[in-house]
């Protein structure tokens, strides 16, 4: 019997470390109609704490059975009707994976250059993503550690550009204007947190402790955006409150030594990050249709999906009204919540199914 392929808990949360960078690179406040930013410091205090409780029902499964992911369990749970619960998981991450992408259709379109194809951009990361992700898990994981020393190099070169741009008089009383810009960044900080489903399907592939790894992860990805926010708001001031993509202007006119522009440096970042994330979820859709149909359904799902995300990011980026309803806050939101906590607990009350082993000798 071939053995599974592992990894470890530290590749593991590196790879959900990169796939937050992503969000975090790209955090927009107007997208959540949110313009006071920097009382979000304090919604990443609200995030971190509130992550550690929606971890809670995928990290019981975990301790309930290592081995078993949450497609196993579902089928083992409610036999044929588990399948669609495992069609659901397949579903949010076409969906955090179409957001990723539409993203970066966005700015490319409406930062860089307008006349860019949207169309050559998302087929060329989804076909480096599909190929990212039909090399497995161990070759995604040890690609992420590689990525992830380069990220963490252009970070400091960024914080060190940024650092000297900072005003103190560019930060105002926190919840000067009440509370309500706190929650509704802790909302959109919670909401768009992809990483955590992704443990449900990819927990059996882990060795080690996973709840250190839990732990690491959580305070370094909150902390990181915490420390975006101080430099952006300290560096832009209300300036930030105009802008699309904030993190980007701040970088744009920051400089340090002999570089006179960073922001080559923060595409690289977004590009990287973004294969990394895609890649991911493509193998856990993959891993999905394994489960359930066997390596031949795994490798067309694969190839279909990286297809679908390019085709569907490509026509939908281009009308905005259109994405502004399909990604609100509250569809996001509703629909992390359903695989963070409902599912999970709706298998944690169900006993599994006792099912015969299958006879070899038949």
């Amino acid at each position: 019997m071939k053995e599974m392929p592992a990894i470890t808990t530290t590749q593991t949360f590196v790879m959900l470390f990169i796939g937050q960078i992503l969000l975090n690179l790209t955090y927009n406040p107007l997208l959540f109609s949110s313009e006071n930013m920097w009382d979000h410091i304090v919604s990443t205090v609200l995030s971190f704490l509130a992550v550690f409780i929606i971890f809670c029902p995928i990290y019981f499964l975990y301790k309930r059975d290592p081995k078993t992911n949450i497609v196993k369990t579902s089928v083992n749970a409610f036999g044929k009707f588990g399948i669609i619960i495992a069609l659901l998981y397949v579903l949010y991450y076409l969906f955090a994976s179409c957001y990723s992408l539409c993203v970066f259709n966005i700015f490319t379109k409406n930062v860089m250059s307008p006349k860019t194809s949207l169309w050559l951009v998302s087929f060329a990361v989804g076909i480096a993503s599909w190929y990212g992700a039909s090399k497995g898990i161990e070759g995604l994981a040890r690609a992420c550690l590689i990525i992830f020393f380069m990220i963490l190099a252009s970070m400091i070169f960024l914080f060190c550009a940024l650092t000297p741009r900072i005003d103190d008089l560019n930060y105002a009383p926190l919840m000067y204007e009440g509370t309500s810009s706190v929650f509704d960044g802790a909302m959109s900080m919670i909401a768009q947190n992809f990483c955590i489903p992704a443990v449900a399907v990819l927990f059996p592939f882990v060795k080690g402790n996973f709840k250190k790894g839990i732990f690491f992860w959580n305070i370094s990805s909150h902390l990181f955006l915490a420390s975006i926010i101080f430099l952006v708001v300290g560096s832009l001031g209300d300036y930030a409150k105009t802008q699309m993509f904030p993190i980007y202007t701040a970088v744009t006119v920051a400089e340090i030594g002999a570089l006179k522009r960073m922001d080559s440096i923060f595409l690289g970042l977004w590009t990287t990050s973004l294969f990394c994330n895609i890649s991911l979820f493509l193998f856990l859709i993959s891993n999905i249709f394994e489960n359930l149909w066997g390596k031949k359904a795994a490798k067309i799902s694969l190839l279909f999906c990286a297809l679908f995300i390019s085709s569907f990011s490509a026509i939908s980026s281009s009308d905005m009204e259109f994405l502004k309803d399909i990604y609100n806050v509250n569809i996001i939101l509703g629909l992390t919540a359903v695989v963070t906590i409902l599912l999970p607990c709706l298998l944690l009350l169900v006993k599994p199914i006792k099912t015969p082993e299958p006879d070899v000798n038949t």
